[in-house]
């Protein structure tokens, strides 16, 4: 997915979502075009899919950025961009669960 969205090598970061900020929805008179939308919502679904299957860290970060599919801005587009880079940069963390069953 992150080759496929041209993040194969990019700058890591250690959190899905910028805790400083808050995202808002775009200028009432802003309308994204129609690559740019379609862009976003595909990232978005690569996200959504990543994280109901194997990252549920993903879960906060990919459920604000969904809120803005039908009109993303550029500020929303670099909040997606920052999960990726998240991602990139714990590609090789995952959950063990231990016990006795």
């Amino acid at each position: 997915m992150l080759q496929d969205h041209g993040f194969g090598s990019c700058k890591p970061v250690t959190t899905p979502i910028e805790t400083s900020s808050r995202l808002v929805p775009a200028d009432q008179n802003y309308q994204a075009d129609q690559i740019f939308r379609r862009k976003y919502q595909s990232i978005v679904g690569s996200l959504m899919y990543a994280m109901l299957g194997t990252r549920p860290d993903l879960a906060f970060a990919v459920s604000v950025v969904s809120r803005f599919s039908l009109n993303p801005d550029k500020t929303h587009m670099k909040a997606v961009e920052r999960i990726l880079r998240y991602l990139h940069d714990t590609a090789d963390l995952g959950l063990v669960f231990r016990g006795t069953l």
